[in-house]
């Protein structure tokens, strides 16, 4: 193919849809086929007589060496499909057939199906990477394989591989069958062709390179052809589909030929912004996004191959409970091989949040999609503080100054700052822009250190966690106590005289003085010292 430049043909529409009890509103609905525009061959006649000539000495070379063998009976080569898509890619379908053989060997058109589904002259089959040909090519997420098992009898590396346009030579493999039929892979990526060499044995579904868009070429794409025999002229071609209008061979060739339409939902997806198609890669922009925030728009896009006229698209989008937000269909007034439509909403300020669910059945089958829908701030805390009251009682307050399906908190107590227990719940206001006051009192904290935290949650059930707070409560039989024990930069000490001063003698285990030091507040710096346990004296 040379052949494959893309255009959005784009339709605004405002669409209402009204409940008893909610309004949802698309903002807008674009879509339709994609135009397919044909300059030249994908391999020009003089550029085929080349490698022709070159496949033809080369097999001559790989008989006389005993690496070519063609058996003496004659066998029916089968073909399995030549593309397979990575485990990276998660599309439904990847692919789409642009141009067949061309039959009419006159200026005309006429594919195997006796239809005009080609380009006039072309010898092979076009097979094209949809939707997002850059993104697929950028990624090398789809590979090339062999169709059939046989020798490489010849290998083209080392040409660019990112044209938009017709010129150039592209990267190839050659492969001779068993039975002396000879099929051409072509447009594939620079320097990903594989490591076996001319006159290696391939078998079918082994890897043959990455599908790009080198050589005359206008977006990625495989250029599959096939001969009989040599030479490689009409007279030996074959095209694998068999068709009333196929003037070359009576059978087909395909292990499980595909139909002649293959109507497909190869992808249902999520974006940021209406997707871009351009060339070369860095000028696609797919705005391919999965998690959302209030105020941005979510574009829903659905991406076919050989979509028909008439055919019906019924999508429902599910909120995190599964319960119905919002159903709507579409239906074709055209067809195209490759067709997409796309659709943006507006989702509830305030939620719910969560995993939201598309659901799309097209012919029989019911596709998914999931995005998240998330709160940017699901609470503001402002303030969160502990102190402990004449009665030893720690009192503790925090304030919100916003919540977003703030279900409430979980208040949480430790003595140790590593395992901790909850004390209680105490309900959030919900959904709110205005200040909202919390407090608390924990009537028995521990003698010692109490260390204190808020476990938010919200209604979809994701939890953050505030600072961590604490308060000191002496035990009445001791005049001087330290925390937090053990401490890595310092350490406060209670009890000590006030308006007066102490005297601190710090030793290590052994005895040997470390410091000796007057005390006029408590708190005292240790970062510097190096870990190990350590001796207080105050008096």
């Amino acid at each position: 193919m040379k052949n494959f430049i893309l255009s959005f043909i784009t339709l605004i529409l405002i669409v209402n849809s009204i409940s008893a009890q909610v309004i949802n509103r698309a903002n807008s609905i674009a879509g339709g086929p994609l135009e397919h525009t044909v300059y030249d061959k994908c391999v020009s006649d003089e550029e085929h007589q080349s490698i022709a000539a070159r496949l033809t000495e080369n097999a001559k070379q790989l008989r006389a060496e005993g690496k070519l063998t063609i058996s003496a009976e004659r066998q029916t080569t089968s073909f399995a499909w030549p593309l397979r898509k990575t485990a990276a890619l998660d599309f439904n379908n990847y692919y789409a057939t642009s141009n067949f053989v061309d039959h009419n060997t006159s200026s005309g058109i006429t594919d195997y199906n006796c239809d005009s589904r080609s380009y006039d002259g072309h010898n092979g089959i076009d097979i094209v990477t949809w939707p997002f040909a850059w993104y697929m090519y950028d990624n090398d997420m789809v590979e090339v394989i062999a169709a059939a098992p046989g020798t490489i009898i010849g290998k083209d590396d080392g040409q660019a591989d990112d044209h938009c346009s017709c010129f150039g030579t592209w990267n190839a493999v050659y492969v001779q069958h068993a039975d002396g039929s000879i099929a051409w892979y072509g447009h594939l990526k620079n320097s990903s062709l594989t490591t076996k060499a001319v006159g290696q044995t391939v078998s079918t579904g082994e890897y043959l390179g990455v599908l790009a868009s080198s050589g005359c070429s206008t977006a990625p794409h495989l250029h599959f052809e096939v001969y009989e025999t040599t030479p490689y002229t009409a007279a030996n071609r074959i095209d694998p589909y068999q068709g009333s209008c196929n003037t070359y061979n009576t059978t087909s060739w395909w292990a499980n030929q595909p139909a002649n339409r293959v109507p497909t939902l190869n992808a249902l997806l999520t974006h940021s912004a209406p997707p871009v198609l351009g060339c070369p890669g860095t000028d696609e922009e797919p705005n391919f996004k999965s998690d959302f925030n209030p105020g941005e728009t979510v574009y829903i896009g659905a991406y076919w191959q050989d979509r028909e006229t008439g055919n019906t698209i019924n999508l429902r989008l599910r909120r995190p409970d599964n319960s119905l937000w919002n159903s709507w269909s579409q239906t074709s007034t055209s067809s195209g091989t490759t067709y997409y439509w796309l659709w943006s909403w507006n989702l509830p300020a305030a939620g719910p949040f969560g995993t939201w669910t598309i659901e799309a059945d097209y012919r029989g089958t019911t596709y998914t999609q999931t995005f998240t829908y998330s709160s940017l701030l699901p609470v503001e805390l402002t303030d969160f503080a502990a102190r402990l009251n004449q009665k030893d009682e720690t009192e503790l307050d925090w304030q919100t100054q916003i919540e977003v399906n703030n279900r409430g908190f979980y208040l949480e107590h430790s003595e140790d700052s590593q395992t901790w227990t909850k004390l209680d719940f105490i309900t959030g206001a919900g959904n709110t822009e205005s200040m909202q006051n919390y407090s608390y009192r924990h009537l028995n904290p521990v003698v010692g250190v109490n260390y204190y935290r808020l476990q938010q949650i919200d209604f979809d059930g994701k939890t953050d966690y505030s600072k961590v707070v604490e308060v000191f409560r002496t035990n009445d039989k001791e005049d001087i106590r330290i925390y937090p024990n053990p401490s890595h930069s310092s350490i406060t000490i209670t009890g000590l005289p006030e308006n007066d001063t102490a005297d601190a003698v710090l030793t290590d285990i052994t005895g040997r003085l470390i410091r000796l030091l007057q005390l006029s507040d408590n708190q005292m710096d240790i970062s510097d010292l190096p870990t190990g346990v350590y001796l207080l004296s105050v008096s």
